[in-house]
């Protein structure tokens, strides 16, 4: 098949745009900060803080490094011993690193065939004595199945701990994520919803002892300074990140709504290809726009030789790596294995023009009818 000439290409993340869209206000942000002399958990971590606790329903919010640490704080706070088991879906894969490093057993549960979230039907069936907590992760954007996996960590008196990473900003049932766990946590990073110009994290409970546990285990496991009790981390929200996520958060609401526009163009116009899987529409905020896909990698080659820049979330499922070897073989967890061979996903971005997803989806119909 004849490459198309492309002289213009469609980036994934176009950072570049958004940057310059705001630029001036980030700009009055560092300079507060500059002027300001506080470099450390200052005013601006306390307002996004804020921010995030309103949101979540919750009352308590600390600010982290990552979304990593986040979630490995949060594992940490609770109080797992080495052998009690977190179950979390088998394809998530960032997920995997935040548990584990937090000192906690990984237990695999599939995911469902159509959205890529937890599977509730496979978790019941994962979970045994050892079983202390399950971590579900509202994948691509879109909510999990909440309900039904809050009905059975309340049944077996089990911790749910929200992974909001890549769906900030997004409801189930009414309701923002993060407010149905005993703990929420989010990464910043600069491809989510609502990311920083680096890194960053945060973490929300209702639970007064977790989040003291919570700012002692970012910080050296201090309560005083220079007085540490336990080993704790150095892992702080940024002040000036906190900065820049406090100017980027009046948009959040508008960026998701172009986010859940360009999604319809791609529905419209890819929906009558048979060979292709669209994402589900409801709730999703489309922090990704993840395709099921046959010959995933040979279109990925087509789009990507026509100046197309695509993604996979995630090519390898959490079992098939050679650290989390130990929690599957081949075929333990089908779906999330076809989801790893099938799933590539399509520029999708507040800055992504509508003439670059029909351009886009004019190059997919053009390699399945050639």
């Amino acid at each position: 098949m004849k490459n198309i000439k492309n002289t213009i290409g469609v980036k994934f993340f176009p950072s570049s745009l958004e940057y310059k869209e705001i630029k001036s206000s980030l700009h009055l942000a560092l300079d507060e900060v500059g002027e300001s002399g506080n470099l450390i958990l200052g005013n601006n971590v306390q307002k996004i803080e804020k921010i995030i606790t309103k949101l979540t329903n919750k009352k308590f919010t600390v600010g982290c490094a990552s979304g990593t640490d986040a979630l490995t704080i949060a594992i940490e706070a609770i109080g797992l011993e080495p052998k009690d088991e977190v179950i979390i879906p088998a394809n998530s894969y960032p997920t995997a690193f935040g548990v584990a490093l937090g000192g906690a057993k990984i237990v695999l549960a599939d995911v469902e065939k159509e959205s890529g979230n937890l599977d509730y039907k496979d978790l019941k069936k994962k979970i045994t004595k050892k079983t202390k907590a399950v971590v579900v992760v509202h994948l691509y954007g879109l909510p999990a199945n909440l309900e039904n996996i809050k009905k059975i960590c309340s049944k077996y008196k089990l911790i749910l701990i929200e992974d909001c990473a890549q769906a900030f900003g997004a409801r189930y049932k009414g309701k923002l994520v993060g407010s149905f766990g005993e703990i929420a946590v989010f990464s910043f990073y600069p491809t989510k919803n609502l990311g920083a110009l680096g890194d960053g994290g945060a973490i929300s409970t209702n639970n007064y002892k977790i989040y003291e546990k919570l700012l002692m285990l970012r910080s050296y496991g201090e309560k005083k300074r220079y007085e540490s009790e336990f080993l704790g981390k150095n892992s702080r929200l940024d002040e000036l990140q906190a900065a820049f996520l406090i100017t980027k958060f009046p948009y959040l609401k508008d960026w998701i709504k172009i986010r859940k526009q360009l999604a319809k163009v791609y529905m419209r116009e890819l929906k009558n290809i048979q060979q292709i899987k669209l994402p589900i529409y409801k709730n999703n905020t489309f922090h990704l726009y993840p395709l099921k896909i046959e010959n995933r990698d040979k279109l990925k080659e087509w789009l990507s030789s026509n100046g197309v820049e695509v993604g996979i979330h995630y090519p390898n499922p959490i079992h098939f790596t050679k650290t989390f070897r130990y929690c599957g073989k081949k075929g333990s967890f089908p779906v999330a294995e076809e989801w790893s061979k099938q799933e590539l996903s399509l520029p999708l971005h507040p800055f992504t023009k509508i003439e670059e997803v029909k351009r886009v989806s004019m190059l997919i119909k053009q390699f399945y009818n050639k």
